[in-house]
């Protein structure tokens, strides 16, 4: 994309398994010439929460005094394109900070988490150039937000070409949130029964949220502290099991409609999906055979789902949904 040819990209982006290296990494072999900085001051779960809760006040200086650092290690560098994902901490003020030191500079956001559960997001829509969300439940509640899904990288690209004999019927891997642990349960009980091998990765990014939920939420949470991890799953490690896996299991948020990045990763891989999220139904790459749609009140797991293979799709269908048109996507509408 000719558009991003030695254009100055500052991305502001969480850490989050790796995908902000990736965008970062498609950007370059657009020609951009990228910056990139972790969207929120710290990883730290007291960080996280203040920034979750709306708390934000109470670190408030930390954030401030974050973003004067990014400000001053950039401000010898002319940006073109200020690129906010899936922003918390950042806000008007400090964007308004970038933009006086870099007049010409085009802000554009995406989120990946719906704006219902990401509220202050909200806020930054009239000053971005371009904001958009993967959630076409954003775009139905303010105009000004447009639809685009989220994408895969090669690393599942690369999984799709693997033969193997997929040694895991199901694989699930994913963070504790909602009713998606009991949910978990039934269909790893159902799939049991049927005599289906399952694989299940659980994970909690705190031990203090972890037993927080145990006493308010006992439901939600593994009666077991051996069944969660508090250490995330590896993107390597991942790969591994998904290209030894049949089909992945999704749980989307309940109050999300957006499509996960891991509903769009298994079709890159080329998995079959069993999945809780019926908006999966309205769009271009569904298809029966390898798409399993349950209803999270009333899990039923289809045995003959089991019984075909994966069948491929159009090859435009692939090119869509890549991490490559994603970024020309955005940054096309927004050319200079």
């Amino acid at each position: 994309m000719k558009s991003l040819e030695d254009k100055n990209v500052l991305v502001l982006a969480p850490s989050f398994f790796g995908y902000e290296m990736s965008i970062k990494k498609a950007l370059e072999q657009f020609g951009a010439n990228v910056s990139l900085y972790n969207e929120r001051p710290k990883n730290s779960f007291f960080v996280k929460s203040c920034i979750r809760l709306r708390l934000s006040f109470v670190i408030r200086k930390h954030i401030y005094s974050y973003y004067d650092s990014i400000l001053n290690e950039t401000k010898d560098t002319s940006f073109d394109y200020l690129f906010l994902v899936n922003p918390e901490a950042i806000n008007k003020d400090i964007i308004t900070s970038f933009k006086n030191q870099h007049p010409s500079i085009t802000v554009l956001t995406y989120m990946w988490d719906s704006i219902v559960n990401k509220k202050n997001s909200s806020k930054l829509i009239e000053i971005s150039d371009s904001f958009y969300s993967f959630d076409s439940n954003d775009v139905i509640r303010d105009s000004r937000v447009k639809f685009l899904p989220l994408f895969y990288t090669q690393d599942y690209a690369r999984i799709s070409e693997v033969s193997n004999s997929r040694s895991i019927d199901v694989l699930f891997v994913g963070t504790i949130h909602s009713d998606r642990y009991a949910l978990v349960s039934e269909v790893k009980k159902q799939l049991l029964r049927k005599g289906r091998i399952v694989s299940i990765f659980l994970f909690c990014p705190s031990r203090i949220l972890y037993f927080g939920r145990k006493v308010f939420s006992k439901n939600s949470q593994p009666k077991s502290y051996s069944e969660v991890s508090f250490k995330s799953a590896s993107p390597d490690w991942l790969c591994e099991q998904i290209t030894n896996s049949k089909a992945i299991l999704d749980i989307e948020h309940p109050s999300q409609t957006g499509l996960t990045m891991r509903t769009i990763e298994m079709l890159g891989a080329k998995r079959k999906l069993i999945t809780t999220n019926k908006n999966v139904l309205k769009y271009d790459f569904y298809n029966t055979n390898n798409i399993l749609v349950i209803d999270r009140s009333n899990v039923n797991i289809e045995d003959d789902f089991f019984d075909t293979d994966y069948e491929p799709l159009d090859i435009s269908i692939y090119e869509k949904y890549s991490l490559n048109n994603w970024i020309s996507t955005i940054f096309s509408d927004n050319s200079k």
